[in-house]
């Protein structure tokens, strides 16, 4: 028979009830998101939409893949650049934007833009390829203020 000490039980659970509190105060809970920039997103493949929400291209962390898994481009401080490292537009707040500030492409989340349509459901992802090791991207241009159109370019007109 097990023989319990009931005022040693009580101060154990107290010390324990302090020490719950007391991480609670300093430690985040699980599920807390930190802010992070848009440029630094998740390991797994995100995909990027076009205007009437079909899924065009897709990104993984700052890679850029076309639908079959090829790279294409890449982002480097919310610049977009192509794989010749030429400067395409900026990726800012979930919103792929060309040189005149006018989106061309989202992602899911994105804010502070034209209002995005319902994206249809993305398909599967694709096994990516190994991305290139990419050159040292110019200094982009000092970035134009975002409109709150959509672009008249396509996405293979933005990234090519």
């Amino acid at each position: 028979m097990l023989f319990i000490h009931y005022p040693l039980l009580l101060k154990i659970l107290s010390d324990f009830q302090f020490w719950c509190v007391l991480a609670k105060l300093t430690v985040k809970p699980r599920n807390y998101s930190y802010p992070r920039p848009f440029y630094i997103i998740k390991k797994h493949m995100e995909p990027i939409f076009d205007r009437q929400g079909r899924t065009i291209s897709w990104i993984r962390g700052r890679e850029l893949f076309n639908l079959q898994g090829r790279s294409i481009g890449f982002v480097s401080n919310n610049a977009v650049f192509n794989l010749q490292a030429n400067y395409k537009g900026t990726f800012t707040n979930g919103f792929f934007r060309d040189r005149n500030g006018n989106a061309v492409a989202f992602v899911r989340g994105a804010t502070n833009g034209p209002i995005p349509p319902i994206p249809n459901i993305p398909p599967i992802p694709p096994i990516q390829n190994i991305p290139p090791i990419h050159p040292i991207p110019p200094i982009p241009p000092i970035p134009p203020i975002p409109r709150l159109g959509w672009s008249a370019i396509e996405w293979n007109g933005f990234i090519n």
